[in-house]
C-alpha cells in the first residue's frame, strides 16, 4: 500500500500517477517471468542468498495477481478489524482510485 497527502497530491500528480503505472507495469513483470524478476532482485542486492529469492518470489506470486484497485483490497481489511468504527468508514474518505484509471490500460487490471 502506499499513501500521499492531499497537498503532495496537488503537487506530485503526474509523478504519482507514473509511479502507480509503473508498480502495475512492475507487477506483470513478476507475474510473467519472475525468474527475471529474482536475477534482477540478486543482481541489484548481491548480498542476499541466491538459492533463498527465487523460492520467496514463488511464496509471494500469488499476492502478485491483486486488483490494482485500493477498494477491492482496502474492503478486505476492513471488514477484518476488531473495530467497528474502522469497518464503518466509508472508503471514499481515504482512498483515491483516479489514480489507477489515469494510469491507463497496464493499470486498469493486472490480472487481464
Amino acid at each position: 500500500m502506499f499513501a500521499v497527502t492531499d497537498s503532495y497530491l496537488s503537487a506530485n500528480r503526474p509523478a504519482v500517477v507514473a509511479f502507480v503505472k509503473a508498480m502495475a507495469e512492475a507487477t506483470r513483470a513478476a507475474r510473467d517471468d519472475p525468474q527475471g524478476l529474482a536475477d534482477s532482485f540478486l543482481k541489484a542486492n548481491a548480498d542476499l542468498d541466491a538459492a533463498l529469492v527465487p523460492s520467496s518470489f514463488d511464496e509471494a506470486a500469488p499476492r502478485w495477481e491483486v486488483s490494482p484497485y485500493p477498494e477491492d483490497w482496502a474492503q478486505t481489511i476492513m471488514a477484518a478489524s476488531p473495530d467497528p468504527k474502522v469497518r464503518s468508514v466509508p472508503l471514499a474518505d481515504f482512498l483515491d482510485a483516479s489514480l489507477v484509471a489515469e494510469a491507463g490500460a497496464v493499470a486498469a487490471r493486472v490480472v487481464a
